[in-house]
């Protein structure tokens, strides 16, 4: 088998995938459906230069290696085995062939007896890669990561988990206030992206915060399944009822388990690998490292997980609190048990003023607040 851009080649592959396998390479390569009648048209959409730079540019710098030694080997002595390719790459067999599961999943190298070789056109695209700034072949597989595991201290974990727990509880009060408010009026989207700003106003004010973070708040609760984009309209879901009973620690698990649930898998398993490090602006730098032609998309995503783990203390000041840490590495459960202790205990009585305002000189029991709620209306978080 050797190197090849047969379309055909590629179109015969596409046609033995079962209806899930190809639905999920359509998706994930973001194929048009104009001009698309049959599997040979779609093999050269996926051979497209522009098609094939876009899912480069999602590969991480071990599968661009894998590609990359694959093609030469099978120009100069035929498509290589897992095996070769390991030892040619100095790595586990075992990594090898997560790395071949990855490209052939997008649709990028192709497989015969257990031989592979990527398309002419991955090929021809990697080597064009130093024109445009982007490393070659031999970087990719002999380039060393920057060293980015700067370890957080005890002591500054207990500051950092300080810190934290006030910012975790603070965004649980804003993100509940903001859900109630759109239990009583959605929040328009405007089509150009973005809230109405009388939405974003109103929700602000309710909430307490400033109204560019009322889209983080509205992402968070996103995330965690309590409101959806409905047409136009932001409104919570039906799972609100019963996140609002629970504990507001519990409530809190939620809204981090959305966080973590909702991030892409290598970005997870990235952020899993630093529970104890800083991530700051070391871990971007490891990032345009591991994902070279990444560009702006992996840094955006990083910096929106970053930007939320702050909000709900995953993380104070760029370094892992102990409940994002648990969070990162033993579960929610784990995470919520450490925030616990963050959290001020909850009271269960309140001051009633001779203007019949009432103060409560704490956060409320959770069923006195719901009680509370249905018989007056709030002025002040």
């Amino acid at each position: 088998m050797a190197a090849s851009g047969s379309a055909l080649a590629l179109a015969a592959r596409l046609r033995a995938l079962d209806d899930d396998v190809l639905a999920r390479l359509v998706t994930q390569r973001a194929v048009r459906e104009g001009g698309i009648r049959d599997f040979f048209d779609l093999a050269e959409a996926l051979l497209d230069r522009t098609s094939v730079q876009s899912a480069l540019e999602h590969l991480d710098r071990g599968t661009l290696a894998l590609l990359a030694v694959a093609g030469e080997l099978a120009e100069s002595s035929g498509a290589p085995t897992a095996e070769q390719l390991a030892a040619r790459l100095e790595v586990p067999i075992s990594d090898v062939r997560e790395r071949i599961a990855i490209a052939l999943d997008a649709g990028l190298l192709g497989t015969e007896s257990g031989r592979y070789a990527p398309w002419d056109a991955v090929v021809e695209q990697l080597r064009a890669w130093p024109a445009f700034g982007l490393p070659a072949g031999r970087d990719l597989e002999s380039g060393s990561a920057p060293a980015v595991l700067e370890l957080v201290s005890e002591s500054d974990v207990r500051f950092i988990d300080r810190g934290a727990g006030d910012r975790a509880f603070g965004t649980l009060g804003a993100v509940t206030e903001t859900l109630l408010a759109l239990r009583d009026a959605p929040a328009r989207q405007l089509t150009r992206g973005g809230l109405a700003l009388p939405d974003a106003r109103r929700l602000a004010a309710i909430a307490g915060v400033d109204a560019a973070e009322v889209e983080l708040l509205l992402d968070i609760a996103a995330r965690a399944g309590l409101a959806v984009l409905a047409g136009t309209e932001w409104v919570p879901t039906q799972d609100l009822t019963a996140w609002l009973a629970g504990s507001r620690v519990d409530r809190w698990a939620e809204l981090a388990n959305g966080w973590l649930g909702r991030l892409p898998d290598d970005l997870r398993e990235l952020l899993r690998t630093r529970a104890h490090a800083v991530w700051g602006d070391g871990l971007l730098d490891y990032l345009d490292w591991l994902y070279p032609a990444g560009g702006a998309w992996i840094r955006e995503r990083a910096v929106a997980a970053a930007r939320e783990a702050e909000l709900l203390g995953i993380t104070g000041a760029g370094a892992p609190s102990t409940a994002g840490s648990r969070l990162l590495l033993d579960g929610t459960a784990a995470a919520a048990a450490a925030m616990a202790e963050s959290f001020p205990p909850e009271v269960d009585k309140v001051y009633l003023q001779h203007d019949l305002t009432v103060i409560a000189p704490g956060p409320l029991r959770v069923d006195l607040e719901t009680r509370l709620r249905g018989l007056a209306e709030a002025e002040a978080r």
